[in-house]
C-alpha cells in the first residue's frame, strides 16, 4: 500500500520485508520508494518516500534497566542511544515510562527505527538500559 491506503502491488508476505527497505519490494513508481511501515496482523507492507521514515521517539519494552542512573518515576536521563548494530549512537533522552516499558526521545529524527530491533542506551562507556521496539513514534 502507499501512504494514502491505496494497494499499489502484492507480495508473498510481510517477514519478506524490513522497515528501511528500498531494493526488492515489486513497485516502480519512476522514484525511490521504502519500506515504511509492516503490520503483521494485516499482512500489509506500506510504501512511501524515504522522510517517511524518519521518527523522533521510540516505545520499547522487555527492558533491561542496567544502572541506577534510570529512575523508575519516568524522569528523563540524556543518554546516546543505538538502533541498530552499526548504528552510531545519537543524542537522546531516555525515560522510564512503565515497569517494562522505556520511551527514547532523540534529538534528532532518526531514519528506520524498526520493531523487533534492540535499543540500547548509553552514557559514554556503561549501559543504561535496553529493550526490544514495539513501535515508532513521530
Amino acid at each position: 500500500m502507499d501512504e494514502a491506503g491505496r494497494v499499489v502491488g502484492r507480495h508473498e508476505g510481510h517477514q519478506r520485508f524490513t522497515i528501511g527497505q528500498r531494493k526488492g519490494v515489486g513497485v516502480a513508481r519512476g522514484h525511490p520508494l521504502y519500506v515504511i511501515d509492516i503490520d503483521a496482523d494485516s499482512n500489509r507492507v506500506t510504501l512511501g518516500p524515504r522522510e517517511a521514515l524518519l521518527k523522533r521517539r521510540l516505545v520499547a519494552s522487555q527492558i533491561n534497566v542496567l544502572s541506577s542512573r534510570v529512575p523508575d518515576d519516568g524522569s528523563p536521563v540524556r543518554c546516546a542511544a543505538k538502533i541498530r548494530y552499526n548504528h552510531d549512537p545519537q543524542p537522546a533522552t531516555l525515560r522510564r515510562t512503565g515497569e517494562d516499558e522505556i520511551e527514547v526521545t532523540f534529538d534528532r529524527p532518526q531514519s528506520a527505527i524498526t520493531p523487533g530491533q534492540a535499543v540500547v542506551c548509553y552514557d559514554g562507556d556503561v549501559v543504561l538500559a535496553g529493550g526490544w521496539i514495539d513501535r515508532a513514534i513521530d
